[in-house]
């Protein structure tokens, strides 16, 4: 390391401990000046609606006199995440750290089912950090009923927990003078540490609570929600803008008999595909490698869905184009044969767009699905990227746990203009919805097929 590398590294570290120091203290003097005080329930929604049930279930492993059973998990969501955007998930069993006593606080990220480990924290999006914080922070053993083998935070002790809530200008003070310890790094964690037992020991001065009413949770419906037109919507608008107004559609799915078989039941310029989601045996006996419709490679016995994107590519025309409404899982698959046929799709040329579309518009509660739109025809340079996750408008969720959204007409229409200009102009980008990507930008990504690892 140079001299002037070694300079700048001190320079940069002291002005980070000064950076901490000056943060910490402003906080502190909010502390000193005394905090507002309210119960959780009325600065964020905090549920349980919407967790997925895990059902245990036990098989017998092994006969005889001596029979083993194992335990395990009936169901669970791959590819649908309960809560998108801005939600935390509380640890309600036995998620509490054993050596600072505090609860376990993780942001929603990915796309994945909340199981019924978590309590579910939806504060207003301009308070998800600093909500984040002061969970982080809390002493669980204000909260933690039951034995060290046995720990639950009941739903009831953390929507009543009282928390620190002055006006926002001072609650992005704690959020940044924790923000500016951790930057600092070993220096910071003393400083950290007395911040949070000041802020939150301000929370047992009870005289200053204010008894805010609860905020409503998401509602329940006790019937399934159906919102799969808003879907065939937009494949509707896509396939006008390839220029199938009026021409006879083949729906790949309800021609094929039997997607073993390797006869092509017949070929049209423009196909459909709405397989089932995540199709698992679909042949009986060994895939033939020599099949012609694996242009992109055999696709595994026990896994459809590269079976039904291959018999969709062998039922277009030499001109023809698709849509297909796959589950993610097909656009990110990284185990055994898929993965290589993943990689071989995004270089195949074909693929014009994929577009991401919120979850819970099938009554069925199959995962977030995407569209995937094949040409034949050359045109394509690239592929256009658009992630509609959060266009997605919340209409309940089901004591199952599967939460029900409805896509707008404004949506589908944004998706339809957004792929047109595509097709007619040749480029399109628009911030956090939708960008063309090269086959290098693919190449340096893993040629993973999903809209936000392009969109932001």
């Amino acid at each position: 390391m140079t001299p002037i590398a070694e300079g700048e590294d001190m320079s940069s570290k002291a002005n980070a401990g000064e950076g901490f120091g000056h943060a910490c203290e402003q906080a502190l003097e909010a502390c000193a000046r005394g905090l507002p005080l309210r119960h959780l329930r009325s600065c964020a929604i905090v549920t349980d609606v919407g967790r997925m049930h895990l059902t245990a279930c036990e098989r017998q492993e092994r006969r005889g006199p001596y029979p083993l059973y194992v335990r395990g998990v009936e169901r669970m969501g791959v590819d649908d995440y309960a809560y998108e955007g801005d939600a935390l998930l509380v640890g309600a069993c036995g998620a509490v750290s054993t050596h600072e006593g505090k609860l376990f606080v993780v942001r929603a990220s990915g796309r994945f089912s909340v199981s019924e480990l978590f309590h579910v924290v939806l504060p207003d999006p301009c308070d998800v950090a600093y909500v984040e914080a002061v969970l982080s922070a809390v002493d669980a053993r204000r909260l933690v009923k039951g034995s060290n083998a046995a720990r639950v935070v009941e739903l009831s002790a953390l929507r009543g927990l009282v928390v620190p809530w002055p006006e926002a200008s001072v609650r992005a003070l704690f959020v940044e003078a924790l923000a500016a310890c951790e930057r600092a790094g070993e220096a910071g964690g003393k400083s950290a540490r007395r911040v949070e037992e000041a802020w939150m020991g301000s929370a047992r001065n009870v005289e200053f609570l204010f008894r805010a009413p609860a905020l409503p949770e998401p509602r329940q419906v006790k019937e399934p929600v159906d919102h799969a037109d808003d879907a065939l919507a937009a494949v509707d608008g896509l396939l006008d803008a390839l220029g199938a107004s009026g021409a006879d559609l083949l729906d790949v799915v309800g021609a094929t008999g039997d997607l073993a078989d390797p006869e092509i039941p017949r070929r049209a310029r423009f196909c459909v595909c709405f397989p089932s989601p995540n199709q698992g045996v679909w042949t009986d006996r060994v895939v033939n490698e020599e099949d012609p419709r694996w242009i992109l490679g055999t696709p595994p016995r026990n896994k459809a869905n590269y079976a039904w994107v291959q018999q969709t590519l062998a039922c277009m025309e030499d001109e023809g184009a698709a849509v297909l409404l796959v589950t993610n899982a097909v656009l990110h698959a990284d185990i055994g044969r898929e993965e290589a046929l993943r990689r071989a799709l995004a270089h195949s040329g074909l693929v014009s767009a994929v577009i991401s579309l919120p979850g819970g518009l099938f009554a069925d509660g199959r995962p977030s699905p995407s569209l995937v739109v094949l040409d034949k025809s050359g045109k394509t340079h690239g592929i256009l990227f658009v992630d509609a996750l959060e266009l997605g408008v919340f209409e309940g969720v089901a004591p199952s746990g599967v939460t029900y959204r409805s896509l707008p007409s404004a949506a589908v229409a944004r998706i339809v203009g957004a792929f047109a200009a595509w097709r007619t102009e040749g480029e399109c980008g628009l911030p956090r919805f939708c960008r063309v990507v090269s086959e290098a930008e693919l190449d340096e990504r893993d040629c993973v097929l999903t809209p936000w690892t392009y969109v932001r």
